[in-house]
C-alpha cells in the first residue's frame, strides 16, 4: 500500500515540474533559456544518473568499484548489500540449477512442494521452476499447522535451503523421515 502512494507521489511531483517547465517556456522564455539554469538542470541530471548508477550496480555486486569509492554510499548500506548478495549465495543460489535434479529424482513441475525457509511469494519456486509453497502467506497457521494445511493443498515434496530452521522449526521432524534427494545445499523429503 505504501509503494502505491509513493508512486502517486512521485507522479505528482513529476507532473508538476513538467508543468512549471512548461509555464516558465511559455510566460518567461529568458529564464527557461538562461546559462544557470541549463548549468543547473545539467549538474542535477549527472547527479541523477549517477545516484542510479550506483544504486543499481550495488543491488548486482557491493564490491563494484563504483559502488566502493560513491560518496552516496554508507558503509551500513554497503555492508547490508554484502550480506545479501552472502546470504543468496549460501541458501538460494542452488535453486538456479536444481531443475534438472529435481525432475531426475521424479518431481514433476505440476507437483507442489514446500520450499522453506523463504520468506518471499516464490522467488525459491521461480528459481526452481516449481509449484508450490513458501513461507510467505498463510499467517493464520503456524508450524505443524501450516505444513498440513499445505499438504491438504497438493504439496508432496518439503525443499529445505538452510538446515538451521531444522534446529528452529522442531514441529518438521515428522516431515523429514523420508529424505529423497540432495542437491548442495538443498534437502528433498518426500511428504508421503
Amino acid at each position: 500500500m505504501q509503494i502505491q502512494k509513493d508512486k502517486i507521489t512521485n507522479k505528482r511531483k513529476c507532473c508538476a515540474l513538467i508543468t512549471f517547465m512548461v509555464f516558465l517556456k511559455d510566460n518567461y522564455i529568458k529564464i527557461f533559456n538562461s546559462k544557470n539554469i541549463k548549468i543547473f538542470v545539467s549538474v542535477f541530471l549527472a547527479f541523477n544518473i549517477y545516484y542510479c548508477t550506483v544504486n543499481t550496480r550495488i543491488k548486482y555486486d557491493s564490491k563494484d568499484k563504483i559502488v566502493r569509492y560513491s560518496v552516496i554510499t554508507s558503509k551500513k548500506q554497503v555492508d547490508l548489500w554484502d550480506w545479501i548478495h552472502w546470504n543468496y549465495n549460501r541458501t538460494f543460489e542452488a535453486y538456479e540449477t536444481v531443475s534438472p535434479y529435481l525432475r531426475s529424482i521424479g518431481i514433476q513441475r505440476a507437483d507442489r512442494v514446500i520450499s522453506i525457509p523463504d520468506p518471499s511469494f516464490n522467488i525459491s519456486l521461480c528459481l526452481m521452476d516449481q509449484k508450490g509453497f513458501t513461507d510467505f502467506g498463510y499467517y493464520d497457521f503456524e508450524g505443524d499447522r501450516r505444513i498440513k494445511k499445505f499438504i491438504s493443498m497438493g504439496a508432496k515434496y518439503l525443499i529445505i535451503n538452510d538446515t538451521i530452521i531444522l534446529k528452529d522449526r522442531r514441529y518438521l521432524k515428522p516431515y523429514l523421515k523420508n529424505k529423497i534427494g540432495e542437491y548442495k545445499n538443498i534437502l528433498i523429503y518426500d511428504l508421503y
